[in-house]
């Protein structure tokens, strides 16, 4: 039985890398708890995620991190590791020095052993990187799916939702590069609609952050819970939504956690056209929307998909419940444990 160790180990604020810990185990391979250097050593498999990333800070904290991850690198193909790598993104998100974040995603796509990807729009990506990667090195696993992974053992009381009114729930971390700006100047263009409110729930990344979205904030429309949402509070949560919106940058989002959390709670998003809304089977059960570098144009665009969706609900009031079920049903074909664990296996074989 090979040995896998798994980077990151876990992560208290996604349950991805728990799913896919579990999926590991389940696809018979013998996963690492606590990734010891011990264990390093005597593990055949070392599978990375979002290793690329520098964290913030002084010029020479980024220069020590990318240097110490460079050295890991190294060493695992000294010591002559399969090494495997997920590509997440397009690019890292907040990077302050893309060279370093660079040179490490490029070393990882060229010299690792075998690349996993969530999103058919991975394979153009990694072609414009480099066009010498040969197919069989990439394989497409399924994000997994969340559907029932969150116990609803606390009841979220921080909105009561109004009939009739179309309630799009942002939920997450709120940091810079998930465009929440954006969804509040949405906002702010459709505050006069009685009918359609925003609640915008997440720890928020700093104070000051905080206060600049605040600021940004003109109309009753909009609701905010910037707070990190207890996992436990999330299944009530998602119940009073009528869709998740997701506005985020296409020149680096790839994958959504937050679009397969909406869809295993059978709601409908408002996204941009990343690679996971691109893979479903039908657009027709949700409302994607591309957009220029220009951010008013982002907010023109985000505005229009929303009164898409305003307009058929209007005339269908059931249409986005349904939406949000043939999306859950997609959930449990497409992106179900079993099936990520049995793409696994070819992955590690």
């Amino acid at each position: 039985m090979k040995r896998v160790i798994f980077v990151p180990t876990a992560t208290n604020s996604n349950k991805y890398v728990e799913l896919m810990r579990k999926a590991i185990v389940q696809a018979n391979y013998e996963l690492s708890e606590n990734n010891s250097f011990l264990d390093v050593l005597r593990s055949d498999i070392v599978h990375l995620n979002w290793f690329e990333g520098i964290p913030a800070g002084g010029t020479l904290k980024k220069r020590i991190s990318y240097i110490k991850k460079m050295c890991a690198l190294m060493t695992l193909k000294l010591l002559g590791k399969e090494i495997i790598f997920t590509l997440h993104n397009k690019m890292p998100h907040e990077c302050e020095e893309a060279r370093y974040s660079t040179n490490l995603m490029n070393w990882l796509i060229t010299e690792s052993n075998s690349i996993v990807v969530h999103c058919q729009e991975s394979y153009s990506v990694l072609n414009k990187i480099s066009n010498d990667i040969p197919n069989e090195k990439i394989y497409y696993v399924p994000h997994p799916n969340y559907i029932g992974v969150y116990k609803d053992k606390i009841k979220y009381e921080k909105y009561k939702k109004k009939e009739n009114e179309l309630l799009i729930l942002f939920m997450g971390a709120v940091r810079p590069y998930k465009n929440v700006e954006i969804i509040i100047h949405a906002a702010n263009q459709l505050k006069n609609y009685s009918d359609i409110n925003f609640l915008i729930c997440g720890k928020c990344s700093s104070e000051e952050y905080r206060l600049s979205l605040m600021s940004m904030i003109q109309g009753a429309n909009i609701t905010t819970d910037l707070r990190f949402i207890n996992d436990e509070e999330i299944p009530s949560l998602m119940a009073l939504a009528d869709a998740s919106v997701l506005p985020y940058n296409t020149n680096s989002a790839l994958n959504s956690g937050a679009a397969y959390l909406a869809f295993s709670y059978e709601k409908t998003v408002v996204s941009t056209d990343i690679g996971t809304v691109k893979d479903l089977d039908s657009n027709d059960f949700l409302y994607s929307y591309q957009y220029s570098e220009n951010e008013e144009e982002h907010v023109n665009a985000l505005v229009a998909a929303i009164m898409r969706m305003y307009v058929e609900r209007s005339d269908n009031n059931s249409h986005i419940a349904w939406q949000g079920k043939q999306l859950f049903e997609e959930m449990t074909i497409h992106n179900s444990l079993d099936l990520v664990a049995e793409k696994i296996r070819n992955v590690y074989k």
